[in-house]
């Protein structure tokens, strides 16, 4: 009878670096056992499983590793983190400790299969180059064309979510997108039609005298987008009879 009042324990740990002008690095890591709860939770509102994650993220600029006068830009994301969360208690005996139930089988491959099922397992990765493009430099910067290829940019993003616990034997989803866009701007400097016409030089008409008339497009923009996600999952059979389980997928694409 009564609550269980095992004590548990929790830390917390940072670390961040910047790399000169090329980017930044961040690495966090948490633990936290069972029996662990802040001030406000009651005792039956404290979890009794250990729970670890760990996460790294980094932001570059790997243009750096070209020179100057070329102008490519190449900015890189990524980051990917971990989270397990080993229970205290048997889900599949839940008035077993777990540690209890493991000693029960005779080898470390059958104690291993136990932990990976009762596991909750989820890590998520994503990386992405975003709006890569040559820049002009020197005196390409004065003059356009609307062939450069400093007109284009790209950008291209992967993520994937992976995701296993007592109810499902594992749930992966990936998405890609990638994107291709392009942004000409003129330089034609329009037409003034009032501009020289005296009585429009009296500041009641200064609308009309630097009214503009551009008769050629100022920007020309479009893009094309590709967006492709994929997902299966398995759930499992706990069944003590033979139910032969099925994934299933959902997958799309624009």
């Amino acid at each position: 009878t009564d609550f269980d009042r095992t004590k548990g324990w929790a830390v917390r740990w940072t670390l961040r670096t910047n790399l000169a002008d090329l980017g930044d690095l961040a690495l966090t890591g948490r633990y936290k056992s069972a029996g662990f709860g802040t001030i406000e939770q009651t005792v039956s509102s404290i979890s009794q499983d250990n729970v670890s994650t760990f996460d790294v993220a980094t932001n570059l600029e790997l243009g750096k590793f070209f020179p100057d006068k070329i102008g490519i830009r190449l900015p890189f994301h990524f980051d990917y983190s971990q989270t397990i969360n080993n229970p205290r208690y048997n889900p599949l005996d839940p008035d077993v400790l777990l540690k209890d139930d493991l000693l029960s089988y005779r080898t470390e491959h059958e104690r291993d299969s136990i932990r990976h099922i009762v596991q909750d397992y989820t890590s998520i990765t994503n990386f992405s180059f975003m709006n890569v493009r040559k820049e002009r430099v020197g005196n390409a910067a004065s003059t356009r064309h609307f062939f450069d290829i400093e007109n284009w940019n790209m950008s291209y993003s992967y993520s994937r979510t992976y995701n296993r616990n007592i109810d499902i034997d594992h749930n992966d989803q990936t998405q890609n997108r990638l994107l291709f866009g392009y942004q000409y701007e003129t330089n034609t400097k329009g037409l003034k039609p009032f501009n020289k016409v005296p009585l429009f030089k009296n500041k009641v008409f200064a609308i009309l005298k630097d009214l503009t008339i551009n008769y050629t497009p100022k920007s020309l923009t479009f893009k094309s987008e590709m967006n492709r996600t994929f997902q299966e999952t398995l759930l499992r059979a706990k069944s003590q009879g033979l139910v032969i389980m099925e994934p299933y997928y959902y997958q799309t694409f624009y």
